[in-house]
């Protein structure tokens, strides 16, 4: 008995010192058991491909050869779900994950129990935060009338989970292989008694983006996330349409209407809002006139009324009735001073300048001096920054911990914040109360 037991053991050290022998001598191009029991999962396993990395460094315009920014780039692109998955597949034999392979999820897992983050989690809330900022301050300094509802609404639009998941898919990081997370990874839900479903791609694809804000916001400071917003995310407003007629004193452009944010401004009674806010600054009742009208006894009718203010008219709506058309004319006006635009006012007219800071203006005409975000860009001015200050002779920090020290000078100087006068975007009443 005692024999049969120590053979068994003696075959089994055996066969463990066989496998240990043949993983050993396995070529480097030989795919370990996991890879055909467990397709799925040791794809997940297996960190984004070098040259997707380079690709997406070099499309972000961060350093290439850089290996902290590539790693920093390799966590952000793993969502925290790739935690459970590296759990599940380090219960599993040595032989089965091969050694190599067994070896970096080891040294993963060890990383993050001595504290080193090993998935996107805080990069993407840095990211997260980032980007509110910056479009929140464009969004309020180019429309400051927007109600706050619109407001939240127009943020979730321009820096939201779809709109960061399409600019993600535009960068590559939709690519195979380059996002590693758990297709199979349950999201509890926020509403009780809903059961919990399983996390969208899409998802996953805004949370790397943002975590691919907050690495440009370390390597390359403020500024360069600044730009990279307004060039990739505030661009995406739609202009007005080519054939829009010209602005005239009598009819306005209807550049107002045709806005994205048009059709999140709802009245429930345009006219009583449009003259509590001409008492609220002193103007003259609004009042309806009839403009133009077609057809008043077919049954194809079209009336044009027009809302004035004393002798402007600020508002115009077309319908088959009356009442119809004086409700959209009032509508109309309430939008216009809704989405009254001083900055690509002050833009235009002084759009024949060409210095530095106009060059930096945002697509909303907003310049470096009236963001006030940008009296950060000499704290925040990234790790690239710090190196140059630091072959000066300047005294450094260390970017990834960012905010614990600042006391580094870099090569961004600090800037005169300009604020806006109050109820500058008034003037499409003629009021600046």
């Amino acid at each position: 008995m005692a024999s049969s037991s120590a053979a068994s053991s003696a075959s089994a050290s055996s066969s463990s010192s066989f496998a240990a022998a043949a993983e050993a001598n396995r070529p480097a191009a030989a795919l370990p058991p996991i890879a055909r029991s467990h397709p799925v999962l040791y794809a997940s396993l297996l960190s984004p491909p070098s040259s997707q990395l380079h690709a997406i460094v070099a499309r972000l315009g961060l350093p290439a050869n850089d290996a902290q920014v590539l790693k920093q780039l390799a966590i952000a692109l793993t969502h925290p779900s790739w935690t459970a998955q590296r759990d599940e597949a380090l219960r599993r034999p040595k032989g089965e994950l091969g050694f190599s392979l067994h070896a970096r999820l080891q040294a993963s897992r060890d990383q993050q129990e001595a504290g080193q983050p090993q998935t996107q989690a805080e990069l993407a809330t840095l990211g997260n935060s980032l980007l509110g900022i910056l479009a929140s301050e464009n969004l309020h300094l180019s429309y400051p009338n927007l109600p706050n509802r619109v407001l939240k609404a127009a943020l979730s639009a321009l820096v939201g989970p779809q709109t960061l998941a399409d600019v993600a898919a535009e960068m590559g990081l939709g690519a195979k292989g380059v996002v590693r997370w758990d297709r199979e990874a349950m999201v509890e839900s926020k509403v009780a008694g809903v059961r919990p479903r399983k996390i969208h791609s899409r998802e996953v694809l805004a949370n790397a983006m943002r975590a691919v804000v907050a690495i440009i916001f370390q390597v390359k400071g403020m500024a360069a996330v600044r730009s990279f917003v307004s060039a990739h995310l505030l661009s995406r407003i739609p202009l007005p349409p080519p054939n829009a007629p010209p602005a005239t004193s009598l009819s306005p452009s209807p550049a107002a209407s045709s806005s994205l944010l048009a059709p999140l401004l709802k009245f429930s009674n345009p006219k009583r809002s449009l003259s509590l806010l001409c008492a609220k600054h002193g103007l003259p009742t609004p009042t309806s006139r009839l403009i133009a009208e077609t057809g008043r006894l077919s049954n194809a009718a079209v009336f044009g009324v027009g809302v004035y203010v004393g002798t402007r008219r600020v508002g115009e709506g077309w319908g088959s009735q009356i009442r119809m058309a004086e409700f959209r004319a009032a509508e109309d006006a309430m939008r216009r001073v809704m989405l009254a635009n001083p900055a690509k006012a002050a833009a235009a007219a002084a759009s024949s300048a060409s210095s530095s800071a106009e060059a930096q203006a945002t697509t909303t005409g907003l310049s470096r001096e009236e963001l006030p975000s940008a009296t950060l860009d000499h704290i925040f001015g990234g790790s690239l920054a710090a190196e140059g200050a630091a072959e000066e002779g300047v005294g450094t920090r260390d970017i990834w911990s960012i905010g614990e020290d600042r006391r580094a000078t870099t090569s961004l100087t600090p800037i005169q914040y300009r604020p806006r006068p109050v109820g500058e975007s008034e003037v499409v009443f003629g009021s600046k109360a």
